[in-house]
């Protein structure tokens, strides 16, 4: 059945309402709380994640957004330049994030052929995930880090 004219500008219409409401979220949370680590803390999980990927379509990544689950491997699947990254969000207030994400997310990149990951953290990484992340080709993203990914002050790409 062909689409009409009225069908095409509903699509739109709801595409651009949607976006509106996502932007206008995205300025009460900077107004509200800034970009601190201390403001990301404060964040609902869910927007914490939906920050990040709006922080990595900015970057020029496709971005497909897993179904939410605080304790998924994989929360987002970046793409770019016909390559595939995957992206994990650990949302810990003050939590250190140890090997078994990482090794996780590890294999994960083998089985799915992805070109690289990327783990995240409002909290951090222990001294024994840093160490098997190098081995491994995972690009860490705490502290600072993070702080400048989501400030759109830093570009940050996977390797």
């Amino acid at each position: 059945m062909p689409s009409t004219l009225a069908d095409n500008l509903t699509a739109i219409i709801a595409l651009l309402a949607v976006a509106a409401l996502f932007a206008f979220v995205v300025w009460r949370i900077r107004r509200q709380n800034g970009w601190s680590l201390e403001g990301l803390r404060e964040l609902e999980w869910q927007n914490f994640q939906k920050l990040v990927a709006e922080s990595m379509r900015r970057q020029g990544y496709r971005v497909i957004e897993q179904p939410p689950n605080p304790e998924a491997d994989i929360n987002l699947v970046l793409a770019r330049e016909g390559r595939r990254y995957l992206m994990q969000c650990k949302y810990w207030r003050a939590q250190f994030v140890g090997l078994e994400p990482l090794q996780s997310l590890s294999a994960l990149v083998k089985a799915e052929g992805a070109a690289g990951a990327i783990a995240l953290t409002t909290g951090h990484f222990t001294t024994d995930a840093k160490k098997y992340a190098e081995q491994a080709g995972i690009e860490l993203i705490e502290g600072d880090g993070l702080h400048r990914l989501l400030s759109g002050a830093g570009q940050t790409a996977p390797r």
